[in-house]
């Protein structure tokens, strides 16, 4: 039986243009991995019946809504870019004939495609340095024990809903952008760069202040009981102060 065109023209798509498709699947099974072994631990009752382990679970339970923000950004962003990188690609199906729906339906396999390599190898991956994780965290709390890391069903479903989420949206961004652009357009949006970011001092400092802060609540951290209380703040203001220094304290120092 023969396969569709729809998915000959994605595998082949994926194929001619493995220097973005790599790097782009490769960056989803290391942010499919780190939410796996996040979410195992997060997860794992042996971890959580040892001294200080009730209290790193919850902290891995925050950090599990961390990973995923930072996981969905990371694979927008690169997205959006080999989006621009294949504009050609794109104009090349309607100069030909192909309708924009059918552009779709190869944009929507080729998403699936990408979506169940991703959750296969990330979760080898993930199952592989788990217990590695697992014990360098015992050795934080100061566990002298050792504990049986198993694979984990619960962290399992909730990353893979957790990316199909992402990869979907991909998707979303992806169509909308063939959809509203004429050939010409998408032709030249690979020559298209990123808008100049102009410096702002205010958000330089407001960068400035919030990384600060960040790091001034991690260094009140004494204890891991503590650590649940300090996380969030820290890391809402490590993140919103690293995003303002890029976005105009590179441009103010340039």
């Amino acid at each position: 039986m023969r396969r569709p065109l729809s998915f000959r023209l994605a595998v082949q798509n994926l194929r001619s243009s493995y220097r973005l498709s790599v790097p782009y699947i490769l960056s989803g099974i290391l942010s499919f991995a780190m939410c796996y072994i996040v979410l195992a631990l997060s997860t794992d009752p042996g971890l959580a019946g040892v001294y200080g382990g009730r209290s790193a679970t919850s902290l891995l339970k925050a950090g599990s809504f961390i990973v995923a923000i930072g996981s969905f950004l990371f694979l927008f962003n690169i997205n959006r870019y080999l989006i621009r990188q294949r504009g050609r690609e794109f104009a090349l199906y309607g100069i030909l004939g192909m309708d924009k729906p059918n552009v779709m339906k190869v944009l929507f396999t080729e998403t699936m495609l990408v979506f169940l390599i991703v959750v296969f190898a990330g979760l080898v991956s993930g199952m592989i340095f788990s217990k590695l994780f697992q014990l360098i965290l015992l050795r934080m709390i100061h566990y002298g024990g050792n504990l049986t890391m198993r694979f984990s069903s619960p962290a399992f479903c909730m990353s893979a809903l957790l990316f199909l989420a992402v990869y979907i949206v991909n998707f979303i961004y992806a169509g909308f952008k063939v959809a509203v652009s004429s050939p010409v357009r998408l032709m030249s949006s690979r020559q298209t760069g990123e808008r100049q970011s102009k410096a702002n001092p205010l958000i330089t400092v407001a960068g400035v202040l919030a990384l600060a802060g960040g790091y001034v609540l991690a260094q009140l951290v004494a204890d891991v009981s503590e650590a649940v209380v300090f996380f969030f703040p820290a890391v809402i203001l490590v993140i919103i102060g690293t995003h303002c220094l890029f976005l105009s304290g590179s441009a103010a120092i340039m």
